[in-house]
């Protein structure tokens, strides 16, 4: 018994070795490439930062309900990946969602307003939450620099959409002609909505529910809310994964595509709400599931 104890100990001093061999080396990496994250690199070529927004650009987030301080912490994560330091600003944007280029848009805006008038913009004039929160963190910044943002503007070249919503924004922005630099819609490339909506969310969504939660998917009810490509590969994964699965969706084509596969389609109105463990969203829009729907959920269920 103490000779197995004895080489437990040992192996786990081995294996902490180890990881601390991979941090150093992986802290080499990044001095060799000068990558940076919320830091600056010189001007001589393109710069890299980048931020793990709400709570990571993609990771996929199990909570009861989404809070005002989590809105609050990711807007700040945003405005952080562009705070470079004194000079240093980015080249390119990757924007995933929209959120990126949605800031920078409505603090060069506010830069306008403020040299124009002295006014900071006003938090009350909008009733949604988020957008409060943005317009509080653009307040703060103005008091700083109200130059700042019209500063790294003149630099960026161009933003790539790597989402459906945020292509949608981008195209927005550009039919009322405020979009300040070039854009490209990553996301409708084949190669993007045919493999990493569908396989790539297919590896990410179980990965990211253990890791959140620690808990076995096999034997849950999941109801995955939409049937596009994300839908699919979601509802692949957790079908795989051993869960009773359960579909909703607005399109008649999907809908027969999800009952032809042998996925139940029902609507959250139905009684499915009370009775599932997971629930997913992939429509990309709110309101999908409402206060009503969480009123009759299972206490303490997930979402997604």
């Amino acid at each position: 018994m103490k000779q197995r104890e004895r080489e437990g100990e040992t192996e786990e001093r081995r294996e902490g070795e180890r990881e601390r061999r991979r941090g150093e080396k992986r802290n080499r990496e990044r001095e060799t490439t000068g990558a940076t994250v919320g830091g600056g690199c010189g001007d001589g070529g393109a710069s890299d930062g980048g931020c793990q927004s709400q709570i990571a650009a993609r990771r996929p987030i199990a909570s009861a309900s989404a809070s005002t301080s989590a809105s609050a912490s990711a807007r700040w994560c945003v405005e952080r990946a562009l705070d470079w330091g004194p000079g240093g600003r980015p080249d390119l944007l990757v924007d995933d969602g929209g959120d990126l280029t949605l800031l920078i848009q409505e603090r060069v805006r506010a830069e306008e307003e403020y040299e124009k008038t002295g006014k900071f913009p006003d938090i009350d004039c909008t009733s949604n939450a988020e957008f409060k929160i943005l317009r509080e963190i653009i307040k703060d910044g103005l008091k700083s620099d109200p130059k700042k943002y019209r500063k790294k503007v003149e630099r960026i070249v161009g933003v790539s959409g790597e989402t459906t919503t945020g292509a949608k924004r981008l195209y927005q922005m550009a039919a009322e002609g405020v979009l300040l630099f070039p854009a490209i819609n990553v996301n409708d490339s084949v190669t993007k909505s045919k493999f990493d909506n569908i396989y790539g969310c297919r590896h990410s969504l179980p990965d990211g529910l253990v890791r959140a939660t620690e808990n076995m998917i096999a034997g849950k009810v999941v109801v995955v809310c939409g049937y596009g490509d994300v839908g699919k590969g979601c509802s692949a994964a957790v079908k795989r994964a051993g869960a009773r699965v359960f579909m909703t969706e607005a399109d008649p084509i999907c809908a027969l595509q999800a009952v032809m596969e042998g996925i139940p389609v029902l609507t959250l109105d139905d009684n499915i709400v009370s009775e599932a463990d997971i629930f997913v969203t992939v429509a990309g829009n709110r309101n999908i599931i409402t206060v009503n729907h969480m009123k009759k959920m299972q206490h303490w269920p997930i979402r997604q």
